[in-house]
Order: C-alpha cells, then structure tokens, then sequence
C-alpha cells in the first residue's frame, strides 16, 4: 500500500477490508482496538454510503480503502457492487488510482 504514504502522517484512514496494519504501517491512523470501529467494520458490506458517509465523518476520518482483500471475505458482484455505490456516491470522492494510474488491487476513497 505505498500509495498511501503520500497522505499526512497520521492521516485517518478506513481499511474496509484490510488489516489495519497495513495502513498503521505507513505512519497513517485507524482504531482496531475500538469496540464500536470493530462491530462496525464486520457489518461494513451491510451500510449504506450515507450511513458509512456518516459514521466516518463522525469520528475524524479522511479516507477509505477498497482493496482485493474484500475478494476474500466477499464475492467479486458484491465487491463490485460496493466499489460501484461507493465511485457513484457524492459522499466519497476517488483519490486513487487517477487517470495517470492503473488499478494496482486499491481504491482509495476520500471523505467528502
């Protein structure tokens, strides 16, 4: 996940599927040791955008991450599906890839 060591350090970012290591790794921030960030992110796939839109800007956080993890943990048509509600969402708006870039197996999303 390089793409994210551009962000600010200490940057709040959701790992949607991910293990939060990977974004702690990179000097970035997320709360696996919250009860509430816990039961939410195992009930992610069943939020809509505005209540994910919601419940993030409510507790401070700037980016979301969407990658091949979720293969995973969830069918190609749902992951699809997610990743489709979340590019046609005004509440979140694609920070990577960009034109420039390929897919390398991430959307990062920021909050709007």
């Amino acid at each position: 996940l390089s793409f994210v060591k551009p962000l600010p350090y200490n940057t709040k970012v959701f790992p949607i599927c991910s293990e939060e290591t990977k974004v702690l790794a990179f000097d970035k921030f997320a709360e696996p040791w919250n009860l509430n960030y816990q039961k939410f992110k195992k009930n992610f796939f069943n939020t809509s955008a505005e209540k994910l839109h919601s419940w993030l800007k409510q507790r401070s956080y700037e980016y979301i991450i969407l990658d091949a993890t979720c293969l995973k943990k969830f069918t190609q048509n749902e992951t699809n599906a997610k990743l489709q509600e979340l590019i046609t969402s005004p509440y979140f708006q694609l920070s990577y890839p960009t034109q420039q870039t390929q897919p390398k197996g991430a959307f990062i999303f920021r909050v709007v």
